[in-house]
């Protein structure tokens, strides 16, 4: 019997309204928008969170009408958006909990029931100047029907693009207004130009980012930076690594870039021409290659560092008893390897190998 009774709610609460809406509210910094909207029994209400997704929001009812039911749900980088169908007439309020604890009044209210009579256009936004990048929340006033510019129909709308926009309100008495146009502005990026880079290990590079503008930085993955909020930091990286840099202009507006910074490894390339060269065979080689170690191999202090290109450790061999030195391939990928043999800390030989 509960089934039947629910079915038949549903169909009754369709058929009461057939033109149905969505309303759009926007879940911004710290504010609802539009803080206020008139709503009709069927309509859904659909809070997004606005922006890069950063924050955490939600959307709790306070104080709803009797026989409605209750909403708490999170707006976050993971939960963008939540939807609640009305279902029944009267005064909806709703709150952000978090920032209402905090003090801040990040608050808002559905109103349920008849449209009232209009007969006036306006569009509130909380700024007609925005970044690159971003979006803005226009919202028009309580009214039967719209027709925006672009040509939208809903009384919310999210717009990306730097134009005029205007909107045309009908109300419940068929008075038809058209709104004042609202330009908008878009406001540039902080400009970046930060080139990757290569540097011998145990050196030092300056990160060359050329920002333009009055700005202030910060970069990520910084232990090896001389300054995390300078434009270019001097690195000394002991390995290949990426640096992350954010840059906030005085406009309000931020970019972000990143440098690659490959560390070589040229000891061992310098060295072939100059130290002893070995004998390996095959070389190049698919599985497998021997290197002849010939004399050297008395040594008891003997060790074995293979590199790639890049200067990143492959591969190490510490225990070497014998005239001949063999290396497998395991997972090296194909490319130039280059190798130095030592004995204790001295380099005594040097060489290149080729992984087919």
């Amino acid at each position: 019997m509960k089934k039947i009774t629910l079915l038949t709610s549903l169909f009754a609460l369709g058929m009461m309204n057939v033109n149905a809406k969505k309303i759009i509210i926007g879940a911004e910094d710290i504010a609802f928008n539009p803080k206020v909207v008139a709503a009709s029994i069927g309509d859904t209400i659909v809070w997004n969170l606005v922006g890069a997704g950063f924050g955490y929001h939600t959307t709790t009812s306070t104080t709803i009408p009797p026989n409605a039911i209750s909403w708490d749900a999170i707006l976050d980088g993971t939960n963008t958006s939540f939807q609640y169908v009305i279902a029944v007439n009267g005064k909806y309020s709703y709150e952000c909990t978090p920032h209402v604890l905090f003090g801040i009044d990040m608050t808002g209210t559905i109103n349920v029931g008849p449209i009232a009579p209009v007969c006036n256009a306006t569009i509130t936004t909380k700024d007609s100047l925005f970044c690159a990048g971003d979006s803005l929340i226009l919202t028009a006033n309580q009214g039967a029907s719209y027709l925006w510019s672009n040509g939208d129909t809903t009384q919310t709308i999210i717009v990306k693009q730097a134009a005029t926009f205007s909107v045309k309100v009908t109300d419940s008495k068929a008075c038809v207004v058209n709104s004042a146009p609202m330009k908008l502005t878009k406001k540039p990026l902080p400009l970046i130009t930060a080139n990757d880079t290569t540097v011998v290990k145990g050196k030092s590079v300056v990160l060359a980012t050329n920002a333009t503008g009055n700005s202030t930085f910060m970069w990520r993955t910084s232990p090896d930076l001389s300054c995390t909020t300078c434009s270019n930091p001097t690195a000394t990286p002991t390995k290949s690594t990426t640096y992350y840099l954010m840059v906030h202009a005085n406009n309000g507006c931020m970019n972000t870039d990143s440098v690659y910074v490959a560390v070589t490894f040229p000891a061992a390339i310098n060295q072939i021409a100059t130290i002893r060269q070995l004998n390996a065979y095959p070389n190049p080689f698919s599985t497998s290659t021997v290197i002849n170690i010939g004399d050297l191999g008395t040594s008891k202090n003997l060790s074995f560092s293979m590199y790639d290109i890049l200067g990143n450790l492959v591969k190490t061999v510490t225990s070497i008893s014998n005239e001949q030195l063999i290396i497998n391939r395991t997972d090296l990928v194909s490319g130039i390897y280059f190798y130095q043999l030592k004995d204790t800390e001295t380099t005594v030989a040097a060489g290149r190998l080729v992984v087919e």
